[in-house]
């Protein structure tokens, strides 16, 4: 992914909710398939980007009009209902000699074969009242596919020291392992996780904050985190995969080196191995689920 339109990108409007409220993206769908970098059976390839959010004065339908950008390239316009809001929010954050930007993400865009061919539409990360950002927001992404990671407690923390659900924690690397602090208190360590290492130094030399959310589990501490195979270029893992739902579990695509057949549920067993929502194999014929389970390819 190009630079200024990395996900890593500090934004300079805050993160929030995801808010689908970019209209017109088939009449830039060349623009939009060139941002994908292809598709798979799940959807785009890259899913998390920069968008830069204009205003147009001039534009002949809606003195309001905001456009949505993917660098140079536009990709829909803010819905009518919504411009005037959000083109106020950009001429304040334009006269501070700053682009207007957000998180935003590619929906849709799935390719299982035939006709059966998803278009692609966009969402913003802006929650439903925008602003400028503060900062007080977890930077690292949720979605897509986020995983709750443990986090190894400090010993001797006493219970004014442990943070409430949900506040906002800073992973700093430490040798192999990522360290976890809120305020100034040190809440313990994360690892065996290289890859969370790599995307933290990744954030650190891009200049975006290594924030996160704080969770109480039912009996450990957890961050939750994308998929960071996902987060390292933003695209989804490559290759032609059919998504499936089972009532047991999210399943990432076949590990390298397994066979093609083998499932979370295995060629023939209904016991899964894995915990989530949504099944994937690379083919539908391949996969056995437990009776009952909801496919949806």
């Amino acid at each position: 992914m190009i630079p200024d339109i990395a996900w890593t990108r500090l934004p300079t409007i805050n993160l929030g909710t995801w808010q689908a409220i970019v209209h017109g993206e088939n009449n830039y769908r060349e623009n939009l398939e060139h941002l994908a970098g292809g598709r798979n059976g799940l959807g785009t390839r890259r899913r998390l980007f920069t968008a830069t959010l204009v205003r147009e004065p001039d534009n002949p339908y809606d003195s309001n009009a905001v456009q949505v950008r993917a660098g140079e390239h536009t990709i829909g316009y803010i819905a009518r209902q919504e411009a005037a809001r959000y083109g106020r929010l950009v001429t304040r954050i334009e006269a501070g000699g700053m682009a207007a930007t957000c998180r935003a993400q590619l929906t849709g865009g799935w390719d299982r074969g035939g006709d059966d061919r998803g278009n692609i539409g966009v969402e913003l990360c802006t929650g439903s009242s925008p602003t400028v950002w503060n900062g007080k927001i977890p930077f690292l992404a949720r979605l897509p596919f986020h995983d709750d990671v443990p986090l190894l407690p400090q010993a001797g923390l006493s219970d004014e020291q442990i943070p409430a659900h949900k506040a906002l924690v800073t992973l700093a690397p430490v040798g192999d392992a990522l360290a976890v602090r809120h305020g100034d208190t040190w809440l313990g360590h994360i690892v065996k996780r290289p890859d969370l290492v790599r995307l933290i130094h990744r954030l650190t030399a891009a200049g975006a904050p290594a924030t996160a959310e704080f969770r109480h589990g039912i009996d450990k501490w957890v961050i939750p985190i994308a998929d960071c195979d996902t987060l390292a270029e933003a695209v989804l893992r490559p290759g032609r995969w059919i998504a499936q739902r089972c009532p047991q579990g999210q399943h990432p695509p076949p590990a390298a080196g397994r066979a093609p057949g083998v499932g979370c549920c295995g060629p023939t067993s209904g016991s899964h191995q894995n915990t989530g929502t949504t099944a994937i194999s690379t083919t539908a014929s391949h996969h056995t689920c437990a009776p009952n389970a909801d496919h949806t390819h």
